[in-house]
C-alpha cells in the first residue's frame, strides 16, 4: 500500500474539480449554421407556417442562460419555450402536451402538430422521445461521437451530420 495514496487522492480530486469548473465557465461554440437554422425555423412561423421551437435541457440553468445570451439566442427569440428539467419519458410527454395545447388554443385544433426532437444522446434524447411519438433526429456530438444503437427504441427517425439538414427534414415532414 502506498502511504501517500490517502493524501494524494483528495488533491487529485480537488484539482480535477477545479479544471472541470473552469471548463464549464467557458462559453462553448455552437454547431456551424445553428443561428441560420434557428432563424429559418422562427421565420417559418411568422410566415404563416405554424412552428414552435422548445429548448429542452437538463443542464445547469445559469450556464444555459449564459450560453444563450452569449450567442444571442434569447435576443433573437429563437425559442418559444425553454424547459430545464431532468429528461424522462414524462418530461417528453409534458413537452408534447405544452406544444399541442398551443396549437389547440392558437388554431382551434385545425392543425395536427408534428413533433421533432433533435438530440445528441441516444438514451437521454432519442429513446425517450421515440417512446412518446416524436420524430427523432440524431446529431452526434463531438463530445460522445457516434453512439451505437442498443435496441430499436434507440433508432432515430433521421440522422444528420450538420444542422442545415434539419431544414430539409422539417420541410418534408411538416409542409410536404
Amino acid at each position: 500500500k502506498n502511504p501517500s495514496y490517502e493524501t494524494d487522492v483528495p488533491d487529485i480530486v480537488d484539482k480535477a474539480t477545479q479544471v472541470f469548473n473552469k471548463c464549464m465557465e467557458k462559453i462553448p461554440d455552437l454547431y456551424p449554421d445553428t443561428n441560420y437554422v434557428l432563424s429559418y425555423l422562427r421565420n417559418q412561423h411568422t410566415r404563416g407556417r405554424p412552428l414552435i421551437t422548445i429548448l429542452f435541457s437538463e443542464g445547469d440553468p445559469v450556464r444555459i442562460e449564459h450560453i444563450l445570451q452569449a450567442h444571442k439566442i434569447i435576443e433573437n427569440n429563437y425559442f418559444w419555450r425553454i424547459m430545464i428539467k431532468t429528461k424522462s419519458e414524462q418530461a417528453y410527454k409534458d413537452i408534447k402536451e405544452v406544444g399541442a395545447g398551443y396549437f389547440r388554443d392558437k388554431y382551434n385544433s385545425k392543425i395536427m402538430p408534428c413533433f421533432f426532437m433533435v438530440g445528441d444522446n441516444l438514451e437521454r434524447d432519442i429513446r425517450l422521445a421515440n417512446k412518446v411519438g416524436f420524430n427523432t433526429i440524431y446529431k452526434p456530438s463531438p463530445y460522445k461521437g457516434v453512439e451505437q444503437f442498443i435496441d430499436s427504441e434507440d433508432i432515430p427517425s433521421y440522422t444528420i451530420t450538420c444542422l442545415k439538414e434539419l431544414i430539409r427534414i422539417v420541410k418534408k415532414q411538416r409542409w410536404g
